[in-house]
């Protein structure tokens, strides 16, 4: 059903679900979710049950959001953004390889996707993967330049490696993107804390490039 062919009771839990995510209210979004397709179910659509799976993974309920992505994912017609969502809760649970599978899955559906490059990147990395990884971002940031989550991503990377500094730098390219960015704040918080806590000891500047290191093999923007 189109969403113009909606009555107006559908479009009226469909805004406040989305005022509610803006805000980070996720507890209370999923509620009018879960409202609208128990009061609603013939006008509950597949974007609506696929917003109801992030807000349950934003909530840390994990196997109901995977649960949720799956029965997207099983229906006939291919849910590129149900495979990236998917994979990238496997990469919140620390399963990469399964992530990674989804991410393919992603981009086979619709290889324009730059989130999926940019998450099936961050996958490859933490698995020691780092030209693949690298690459994949890269592709990703050319595809749209503005999103966050290859920064936030890419400051993750080097945050696991306790290069902070290099790490802010991204990270804080990421904020200006989109402060939002799930989980940036986290990071940024780690990134400052374990600067000002090593202050004194040296260390890469913000924005500075490691000799040798992997700037000059792919074309991913340096930070800053």
């Amino acid at each position: 059903m189109l969403l113009g062919q909606l009555g107006p009771q559908a479009t009226l839990y469909r805004r406040l679900v989305q005022a509610h995510l803006l805000l980070a209210n996720y507890a209370p979004a999923l509620t009018v979710s879960r409202q609208f397709q128990q009061v609603l179910p013939a006008e509950f659509g597949d974007d609506d049950l696929f917003t109801q799976g992030l807000l349950l993974s934003r909530i840390g309920q994990h196997a109901a959001a995977l649960a949720v992505y799956t029965v997207l994912i099983e229906q006939p017609a291919p849910y590129a953004n149900a495979y990236n969502n998917r994979g990238y809760t496997h990469n919140l649970l620390g399963d990469y390889e399964l992530a990674i599978s989804d991410f393919n899955q992603a981009i086979a559906a619709d290889a324009s996707v730059a989130y999926a490059y940019n998450n099936r990147g961050l996958a490859q990395l933490k698995l020691g993967q780092e030209e693949e990884g690298f690459a994949d971002i890269a592709h990703g940031l050319a595809l749209d330049p503005a999103n966050a989550y290859g920064y936030r991503n890419l400051g993750l990377y080097h945050l696991d490696r306790g290069e902070y500094a290099t790490a802010l730098g991204f990270l804080e390219q990421a904020q200006q993107l989109d402060p939002t960015t799930h989980l940036l704040a986290d990071y940024l918080q780690q990134a400052r804390q374990h600067l000002e806590a090593n202050s004194g000891a040296g260390g890469l500047a913000v924005g500075s490039r490691p000799a040798g290191g992997w700037w000059g093999r792919v074309a991913v923007p340096a930070p800053g």
